[in-house]
């Protein structure tokens, strides 16, 4: 909940935090890999040379190493990011359907409780 840390804490604060992100995805991510904001509470990473094997062992790992980040003015709570994960070489091959399905695969891990990772379509895991 990004929106909460800046109404709570204040701006700064969330400012603080989206650095600490930044920070953190520069040192974790590979040279190819590539990550932006895509919205206010949004990151979009690009993984090259990632299937479905890696990626998702991938994310978690940089859910955890977030979870362990000590964040100046948030030291009272777990900073930490749902994801939903697609790939190229399985979900479809053009932007729209890769970022539609991990919008979906996003949503299904807020709903599933939050700080988690979901690579696959919710109805294919009933």
């Amino acid at each position: 909940h990004f929106k909460r840390i800046n109404d709570e804490l204040g701006h700064g604060v969330g400012d603080r935090v989206l650095a600490a992100v930044g920070s953190m995805l520069r040192a974790e991510l590979r040279p190819s890999d590539v990550s932006g904001r895509w919205g206010g509470e949004e990151i979009v990473l690009a993984l090259p040379e990632t299937g479905p094997d890696e990626g998702k062992a991938a994310v978690t790992r940089l859910l955890e190493v977030l979870r362990a980040s000590v964040i100046q003015g948030v030291s009272d709570r777990e900073v930490t990011f749902s994801a939903g994960v697609s790939y190229l070489s399985v979900d479809g091959d053009d932007l729209r359907t890769l970022l539609r399905k991990a919008d979906t695969r996003l949503y299904a891990a807020k709903g599933a409780g939050r700080a988690r990772v979901v690579d696959t379509d919710p109805e294919r895991t009933r």
